[in-house]
């Protein structure tokens, strides 16, 4: 119950980002359009879309994070845990990855949220991995 309080409003301000560039990428698109002369400046260009990918690799994220803060002490000595959390971090990784590859050829916009995942499925990846070693005596 108290996740949904927390998330509810963070998806809210996603929606609301999306919409507002979507808003934007519209009206620039019309400029565009109304300042080319050429003819073969009035092709239209897809505008890039939010990234799928990085507001998935996010909820992962939020899955590990809610996995590290809901665990007592106990439960965070239980290694299948951190091979969970390296499981979905791991994914999130990769999605990042995927979506900072997209991102470079214009196809998807949203730099700073696959920053943020690429920085925090890094850490998590780094903590449970780090974790494990540390109490296999590595």
């Amino acid at each position: 119950f108290f996740v949904g309080i927390v998330l509810i409003p963070v998806f809210m301000q996603f929606y609301v980002e999306v919409k507002r560039q979507s808003h934007n990428h519209r009206m620039k698109e019309k400029e565009q359009q109304s300042n080319s002369s050429s003819p073969l400046n009035n092709q239209t260009v897809p505008t890039a879309g939010y990234s799928i990918k990085a507001v998935v690799s996010m909820i992962f994220i939020i899955m590990c994070f809610s996995a590290y803060s809901d665990s007592s002490d106990v439960e965070l000595l239980d290694a299948d845990l951190h091979y969970g959390l390296i499981f979905f971090a791991g994914i999130a990784l990769y999605l990042s990855v995927v979506a900072w590859i997209d991102c470079k050829k214009g196809i998807v916009v949203g730099k700073k949220l696959i920053i943020a995942n690429l920085i925090s499925s890094a850490l998590f990846l780094l903590g449970s991995f780090g974790w494990l070693l540390r109490s296999n005596g590595l």
